[in-house]
This record gives structure tokens, sequence and C-alpha cells, in this order.
């Protein structure tokens, strides 16, 4: 996998469009609750393309990653143990099915707001957390 960083490396419109599109909300404050959160937007942050997924995300000095998603900056979370990636909403519809390792349960934990831990409360006790 190659992972480009830089305006001046990306080739194509569509991706081109992209980067635009993240810079534009990033200079508009337009987070998700989560993105906002974990995202320093004041922190050496740089563009970057996927060359395989085609993803163009941004990332801050600590390489917390967001990406666009219906209109706002969403971050973007690799799950360290299991390497699942996604937005949270997506995580969490996951973790409802049970497609999530109960090791990956205490770092997803870590980004959820306190309505979100209350609403999954009964998934953590039961797997102890």
């Amino acid at each position: 996998m190659e992972v480009l960083k830089g305006m001046a490396q990306i080739k194509c419109s569509r991706e081109r469009g992209l980067a635009i599109e993240c810079w534009k909300l990033l200079h508009e404050g337009k987070f998700t609750d989560v993105a906002s959160r974990h995202f320093n937007d004041d922190d050496n942050v740089e563009v970057y393309f996927n060359t395989q997924s085609g993803n163009v995300f941004l990332s801050d000095g600590d390489m917390n990653t967001t990406m666009e998603n219906e209109g706002e900056l969403d971050l973007w979370i690799n799950l360290g143990n299991s390497g699942v990636e996604g937005f949270l909403d997506d995580l969490i519809e996951m973790l409802k099915d049970g497609e999530l390792d109960n090791e990956d349960y205490e770092e997803l934990y870590g980004y959820l707001d306190d309505n979100q831990k209350e609403e999954l409360k009964d998934i953590f006790i039961e797997a102890k957390l």
C-alpha cells in the first residue's frame, strides 16, 4: 500500500477535489463530535492519499485521521488489536452486531461520549470492562 503526502502528489482530479473539500471543512471547523474531541486541527495537519483505497484524509501531528463523512470531517478509527477501521458510528454498529473482538472493546470505549457509553453499557458490562 502506498500513501502519498501533500497536494502535489495527488494527480487525479477526483482525489484533488476530495482533498480540497477536506481542507475547506477543516477551515470552516466542521467536525463531528468525536473528531472535535480527538483531532488537533492546530497541530501540523497534512493531507494524505491512500493509493489502494482512494481515500483522501487529513492527519494531525499525533496521526489522528479524519475524512469527509456527510459534510463533516469525521474521525477515522483504526482499532489496534484487530486492525478493523471505520467511522465511530460504523464501529458501534459492528459492536452491536457482535462483529468486534472483545480486545477492541476497551479502545472503542475511549472514543464514546457519555450518552453512547450509557446506551452501550450492557455490552461493556458483559465484556467486564
